[in-house]
């Protein structure tokens, strides 16, 4: 069950600082051409949750697209995307381990975390794709 989180509380604000710079990313000038920016927007308020679990993400990927018709490579819109969102995450981490070796500052254990939990989001997503369109992401040795 998705815990209820308020981006709005003082504790979250980091939290919501990195949520608005990825959702920023739908607004890039590329993803003018992607023809499923509203379902990518209901897929990622559930994605962008700390602590979200793998089957709450994949379930709100099921949701968000339930019912639509899409060209089987649109689909790839939702790698980009994931990759945008994990990129934003590791470059905040990536800024804040500069800043701790300068300033003797400790990292944030949670943001890291919800850095992996993107990445699992990521593998979550490659799995949707291949349900909805039958592509298929292979890695390299």
């Amino acid at each position: 069950m998705l815990k209820d989180w308020d981006y709005d509380a003082p504790e979250n604000k980091k939290y919501k600082e990195i949520r608005d710079d990825a959702l920023h990313n739908l607004d890039q000038d590329w993803y003018k051409e992607c023809t499923m920016k509203a379902e990518l927007k209901a897929m990622f308020d559930v994605i962008s949750i700390p602590q979200v679990t793998e089957n709450e993400a994949l379930e709100a990927m099921r949701k968000s697209f339930a019912g639509k018709e899409f060209e089987r490579l649109d689909y790839l819109w939702i790698e980009a995307f994931m990759e945008d969102f994990c990129n934003t995450i590791y470059n905040v981490i990536e800024v804040w381990y500069m800043q701790t070796h300068d300033e003797g500052e400790l990292l944030d254990p949670d943001i890291e975390n919800w850095y992996r939990d993107a990445k699992v989001h990521k593998q979550t997503g490659r799995q949707f794709i291949t349900e909805m369109s039958g592509i298929t992401f292979q890695t390299r040795a």
